[in-house]
């Protein structure tokens, strides 16, 4: 600016002292004139030489400064870049992640219902089979009682129909004593043993005496003589049954 005011007001000079020469028809010594020109654009070029790295050093600056300002600018914009990108990624990973945890919750939700729903069955089930157990095993109580009455029933009949059965068979068998029947001896003789499955007899006792040492000795020695009465029947599943049979002897 102030090399233009320079320029500026040296035009004017100029122009003005034209103006006066002309005006008033002097006519100057050329050499004067020629010094003073000389001296005024030595002046002019010395100012603007002086002038000129001013303005030159002046731009130069502006031209930092600008640079510099754009620099800032451009740091600036990229900073403001940078965080609004930071945000918008934090946001973006908050909200991913509220998503996920989200549908996380869910999955955890529908899996422990489906757990609890499982289990809830599985109870269920383990109660309905304890249910229905107690009862067959009621049910298998009560029939076995039954069974146990019915076959004990049956066999306390069989088993006195076969004792019955012995006892006529072992009286048809007894031998009364001739010494004994001399001297008219009478009593009973009580006798126990096993009978086995296949009938065969074990395990002979004399239960109670008749009190006559014959009678008892004939007795003995019938049973161990005879060794042997007729099976059980099939529905019949014990192994052997005591028996203890009296036999009399009368007159």
């Amino acid at each position: 600016m102030r090399f233009l005011i320079f320029i500026f007001s040296s035009i004017l000079v100029m122009i003005l002292h034209y103006f006066v020469i002309t005006y008033i028809n002097i006519k100057p010594e050329p050499k004067i004139v020629q010094e003073l020109s000389s001296k005024k654009l030595s002046v002019q070029m010395v100012q603007l030489k002086q002038a000129k790295p001013k303005v030159e050093k002046k731009v130069e600056e502006k031209k930092k400064i600008e640079k510099k300002i754009v620099k800032k600018d451009k740091a600036v914009k990229k900073k403001e870049v940078k965080k609004i990108t930071k945000k918008a990624k934090r946001k973006v990973v908050k909200t991913k992640k509220e998503e996920i945890s989200k549908k996380i919750e869910k999955k955890v939700k529908e899996t422990k219902k489906q757990v609890v729903e499982k289990k809830t069955q599985k109870i269920e089930k383990v109660q309905e089979k304890k249910l229905v157990n107690e009862n067959n095993k009621e049910l298998s109580k009560k029939v076995s009682k039954v069974q146990n009455t019915k076959s004990i029933e049956k066999f306390e009949k069989f088993k006195k129909n076969y004792q019955f059965e012995l006892w006529s068979y072992l009286d048809k068998n007894k031998r009364y004593p001739v010494a004994s029947k001399r001297l008219k001896e009478q009593g009973v003789v009580t006798i126990s043993f096993k009978i086995l499955k296949n009938g065969s007899f074990k395990d002979i006792i004399l239960e109670s005496s008749s009190g006559k040492r014959r009678l008892d000795k004939s007795t003995l020695k019938m049973i161990k003589n005879l060794k042997k009465f007729k099976p059980f029947t099939e529905d019949i599943n014990k192994s052997f049954i005591n028996i203890s049979v009296p036999i009399e002897y009368r007159l």
